[in-house]
């Protein structure tokens, strides 16, 4: 499915343009509590990513009954307020000179005054990667990021004098401290100012594990208990002029413990920053 959003529409964080198009409003939230969600697949049998889903549904998912219908069957029911759909969505932002094609996972509410997939109310959208970039290296991530999907739902619930004009602020404040963590990061994913254990350990006074992505499919499969690892949305070489968002994220809460992003220069490259971890002991200090 393809999404055009207002670039404004879909910031959650001021700073970090993710995870959220708007809050929720309270009308759209009961009505959510009684669907039935629909996880519409992907058209490729193959696909990775419909593996992943259907796992991490059945691992993480319990705040609605929920199946699986194919992208036909999506177009046909999406008219119908009985049910939520979670999509894979291709994402552009009005506005955006860097034409940039973002995967983003979006939980919508069908209904049948939406004419178009862009009107239905997103109740929560979160980002997985460039477009164009192989479903393998995301795909796995797909439990925590389904957990934070139904933490954020729970959340506008239950606290309803949280609005889109001070979610940043509430989620800042609620974002815990990495000191009883272990951060797992993937070497490849790190600037050269951090690249090697004794590099990141001068900046980084917490525990922290360089791992490969089995080893970190491995932590996220397992829901370790106080993992938390990084999640990166980069052009992986496929853009020059892009935005890299980076997020810190819970392998067996779904928590957000850092979230930032930043444009690709010369000094600033598809990686996590040195910048990046002085920030987030900042924050909590």
């Amino acid at each position: 499915m393809k999404k055009v959003l207002s670039f404004i529409a879909v910031i959650l964080f001021v700073s970090a343009t993710f995870a959220q198009r708007e809050v929720a409003k309270k009308e759209y939230l009961e009505a959510f509590a009684k669907t039935k969600t629909m996880v519409v697949l992907e058209p490729n049998p193959m696909s990775t990513y419909n593996f992943e889903i259907k796992d991490a549904m059945k691992r993480e998912w319990n705040i609605t009954e929920y199946d699986y219908i194919s992208v036909q069957d999506y177009d046909k029911m999406r008219k119908d307020s009985k049910y939520s759909f979670i999509t894979l969505d291709d994402v552009l932002f009005k506005k955006d000179k860097t034409k940039a094609k973002y995967a983003f996972i979006c939980l919508s509410l069908g209904g049948k005054d939406y004419k178009t997939t862009s009107d239905m109310p997103q109740l929560v959208t979160f980002p997985l990667s460039y477009r164009n970039i192989e479903e393998e290296y995301y795909s796995y991530k797909l439990g925590p990021i389904l957990h934070f999907m139904q933490n954020h739902i729970k959340l506008t619930k239950d606290n309803p004098n949280v609005k889109v004009t001070n979610i940043v602020a509430y989620y800042k404040k609620h974002t815990p401290s990495m000191k009883n963590k272990t951060l797992y990061l993937m070497k490849e994913n790190l600037s050269n100012d951090l690249n090697t254990e004794s590099k990141f350990k001068k900046i980084y006074p917490y525990k922290f594990k360089f791992v490969n992505q089995e080893e970190l499919a491995n932590v996220i499969n397992a829901r370790q208990k106080d993992a938390v690892f990084f999640h990166k949305v980069g052009p992986m070489e496929t853009m020059k002029k892009a935005r890299v968002y980076k997020i810190f994220l819970g392998a067996d809460d779904g928590q957000i413990y850092y979230f930032d992003w930043h444009m690709i220069n010369k000094k600033r490259p598809d990686k996590l920053l040195d910048r990046d971890i002085k920030l987030l002991i900042k924050e909590k200090e």
